[in-house]
């Protein structure tokens, strides 16, 4: 459990380094990283 916080925590994190420019990110490539750190959690516990 532990680690599945910590994996949604980094997301977070990346998520919050993107620039955003009224509600639209403006780089997709954090966002698609985000995407997939937040995948890793929902596919480890399967």
């Amino acid at each position: 459990m532990k680690e599945s916080i910590r994996y949604l925590n980094n997301a977070k994190e990346i998520l919050k380094q993107a620039s955003i420019e009224d509600v639209t990110y403006t780089d997709i490539k954090p966002v698609q990283e985000a995407c997939g750190t937040a995948y890793l959690v929902i596919y480890s516990k399967q």
